[in-house]
């Protein structure tokens, strides 16, 4: 996403992180991208986890907004992420807003669509999210297709035993279940390399010759010794008419908005 602003002029990046390990790693990530260009944070601003939709981000507003920062990366949960903008917004601040995908985008829309509701004000302009996922809705995706059939086969439902008794899915497909399916897909190919006679290292030892193999997604995963990751494809969604929609260049994405 620093690629992304960097092209489109925006070089005045500030953050919005949450105050744990997970927004430090978010803070040296978008550190990093922003040395490659000569460049750094020009505001850091952060929040506690655990922090609710209902507490004001008033003040980091005010501090990135005063920082004259021209795009905003965010590194957080969906209830403060979401207060990040409905408060920008609530200015009149337009400013771009990035969102990584644990943020849970579709939690993060359904609390700002609710709100636009209620102050029949728009609040979704100019957001931008990464996915590590393609979206749901692009049946263009081999693997979206099975997924959609998975869901609509089997209807899953939360387990009772979740330990999580706030979380509810706003919608049959979303993409943290798609994330689950596809990482689910990814072990079993593993799975069926180690063969009938699993072990723990036999599964490592399967895991890390892969190499490169298609699980469906139109590009390549990889798992060697040195890549356990899979996959290090981005893809780009912003808020369109029918919630989160796929765009290949969020430059043009967020100028149309």
């Amino acid at each position: 996403m620093v690629d992304a602003f960097v092209s489109m002029g925006k070089k005045r990046i500030g953050i919005f992180v949450q105050d744990d390990a997970y927004g430090a790693s978010g803070r040296d990530g978008v550190r990093r991208a922003l040395k490659e260009k000569g460049l750094d944070v020009v505001a850091d601003t952060t929040y506690p986890r655990g922090q609710v939709f209902d507490v004001s981000a008033a003040p980091q507003v005010k501090i990135l907004r005063d920082a004259k920062v021209d795009a905003i990366i965010a590194v957080g949960a969906y209830q403060a992420c979401a207060a990040l903008v409905r408060d920008a917004r609530s200015t009149g601040w337009l400013v771009p807003i990035h969102n990584v995908s644990f943020v849970g985008a579709d939690q993060m829309l359904s609390l700002l669509t609710a709100e636009e509701h209620k102050r029949g004000t728009r609040l979704t302009q100019n957001l931008i999210n990464t996915q590590v996922v393609p979206s749901y809705d692009d049946l263009s995706v081999k693997l979206v297709r099975e997924y959609r059939a998975a869901m609509e086969r089997y209807s899953p439902t939360r387990p009772k035993a979740s330990g999580n008794d706030q979380y509810t899915p706003t919608s049959r497909y979303t993409f943290g279940s798609l994330e689950g399916y596809l990482s689910a897909r990814v072990f079993l190919r593993v799975l069926q390399k180690a063969g009938k006679d699993l072990t723990r290292r036999g599964f490592y030892e399967a895991a890390e010759s892969m190499g490169r193999f298609d699980v469906g997604l139109g590009v390549t995963a990889e798992l060697s010794a040195s890549h356990h990751q899979a996959l290090d494809t981005v893809w780009f969604t912003s808020v369109g008419k029918n919630g989160w929609t796929p765009v290949r260049d969020p430059a043009a994405a967020l100028g149309a908005q």
